[in-house]
C-alpha cells in the first residue's frame, strides 16, 4: 500500500527547511517507565492482586469492549479530521486526510510503549516526508489539542456547579481553586490573542512561531475546532462510565466529571506507559470511597488494556505506509500553500 500523490507545488528552497525535531534524551524516555514502576509498586503494596484478577474475570465485557472500540475509532477519525483541518489553516503544507492518518495513526504502536519518541516520530514524518516547517507543524498540533484542555476544564466547572445545585458532597478546596484558575487563565488567554493586548504585552511571546496558530486564528476557527473535538470528550466519558458499570461501580456524576478528563489526560503524560500508571493511581484516589480498591484497579487496568490494544490495532493499518513514507520521502507529493505571516513574526 503506497501513499497516493496529491497536487503539489515545488518543495520550498532548501535554506527554508528547518531541522527535524530532536530525539528525546534517554532520561526523558526512561521517566515514564520509572514513574509507572513506582506507581505499580505502590499499588502492589496497597491492594491484593489475586482479588484484582478475580474482579477482572467477572467483568461484563459486552458492556466494556464496544465503548472502548468506539473510543479509539472516534479518536482516530477525529485525529485525521481535526489535524488535517488545522494543517490547512496554519501550516505551509496541506497533506490529504490519508496522509494525515499515516503520520498520526501510524505512530500509535510506538506511542503505546515510547510516548516521547512517538511525538517526535509524528513531527519528524511531517517535516522529513511532507516537507512541512517544524514550527508550523507544532503550532497546528498545539491548536488542535487546545480544545481538549478547555473541555476538561469545563467538565470540572460543571461538576463544581452541580455540587452546589444538588447539595452533593463538598469537594476538596483544590477543585474550587482549580476552577478559578481555569477561568482566569482562559479569559486572559483568549483576551491576549484576540485583542490588541498581544501587541502591547509580551511581544516576544506573541512572536514565537510555534504559537502562530493562536495569533492567526479567529473566533470561528476556535469554535469550529472546539466542536470538532467535542465527540472525543463525550466518547471518553462514555467509555469510562461503561467500564465502571461493567464492574457494578457507581460513582456520583460530580466526581465522575472531575475524574474522567484527568484520568484520560494522565494516559498521555510522562507518568504512564501504554496508558498504564497514572490512570490507575487517579482511579484509586477518586473512586476509593465508592467501591473496593481491587475492583477500581481491575476496571482501570481493563480500560487501559483495551484502549492500548485497539490503538495498536488501528496503528498497524497505517504503520507500513508510514515506514514506506520514511523510505521514499523524496517521492511523496503534498499540496502546499502560502501561510499568512503576521508582521513581526520571528523565524
Amino acid at each position: 500500500m503506497a501513499i497516493e500523490p496529491e497536487q503539489t507545488t515545488e518543495p520550498p528552497p532548501e535554506d527554508n527547511q528547518e531541522e527535524e525535531p530532536k530525539r528525546p534524551s534517554l532520561v526523558k524516555q526512561a521517566v515514564p517507565w520509572v514513574v509507572t514502576f513506582l506507581i505499580f509498586y505502590w499499588l502492589f503494596k496497597r491492594v491484593d492482586f489475586a482479588v484484582v484478577w478475580e474482579e477482572m474475570q467477572g467483568a461484563d465485557l459486552w458492556i466494556l469492549v464496544p465503548p472502548m472500540a468506539g473510543l479509539v475509532g472516534v479518536q482516530a477519525v477525529l485525529e485525521i479530521w481535526t489535524f488535517g483541518v488545522s494543517y490547512k489553516w496554519f501550516a505551509d503544507r496541506h497533506p490529504s486526510y490519508w496522509q494525515v492518518a499515516v503520520a498520526r495513526i501510524g505512530a500509535y504502536p510506538m506511542q503505546a510503549l515510547f510516548a516521547p519518541l512517538a511525538g517526535v516520530q509524528m513531527l519528524a514524518y511531517l517535516v522529513r516526508v511532507y516537507k512541512m516547517r517544524l514550527a508550523l507543524a507544532l503550532a497546528s498540533d498545539i491548536f488542535t489539542i487546545f480544545p481538549d484542555l478547555v473541555q476538561g476544564a469545563i467538565g470540572i466547572l460543571v461538576a463544581v456547579i452541580l455540587v452546589h445545585l444538588t447539595g452533593g458532597e463538598p469537594l476538596h478546596w483544590f477543585f474550587y481553586a482549580f476552577c478559578v484558575w481555569n477561568i482566569i487563565f482562559y479569559a486572559f488567554w483568549f483576551s491576549y490573542w484576540q485583542t490588541g493586548l498581544k501587541d502591547r504585552l509580551w511581544t516576544r511571546f506573541r512572536d514565537v512561531t510555534a504559537l502562530q496558530s493562536f495569533r492567526l486564528a479567529n473566533w470561528g476557527q476556535y469554535g469550529k475546532m472546539f466542536l470538532m473535538r467535542l465527540p472525543w470528550f463525550f466518547a471518553t466519558l462514555a467509555s469510562m462510565y461503561c467500564c465502571l458499570i461493567a464492574f457494578d461501580i457507581h460513582v456520583p456524576i460530580t466526581i465522575f466529571l472531575i475524574a474522567a478528563p484527568l484520568i484520560m489526560g494522565m494516559a498521555f503524560q510522562p507518568v504512564s506507559v501504554g496508558g498504564y500508571g497514572g490512570p490507575q493511581a487517579l482511579a484509586i484516589l477518586f473512586f476509593k470511597n465508592y467501591a473496593a480498591e481491587e475492583a477500581i484497579l481491575a476496571q482501570s487496568l481493563l480500560w487501559s488494556t483495551f484502549f492500548t490494544l485497539f490503538r495498536i490495532l488501528a496503528g498497524m493499518i497505517f504503520l507500513y505506509p508510514m515506514i514506506r513514507g520514511f523510505q521514499q520521502a523524496d517521492k511523496i507529493k503534498v499540496a502546499s500553500a502560502p501561510v499568512p505571516d503576521p508582521a513581526g513574526l520571528e523565524e
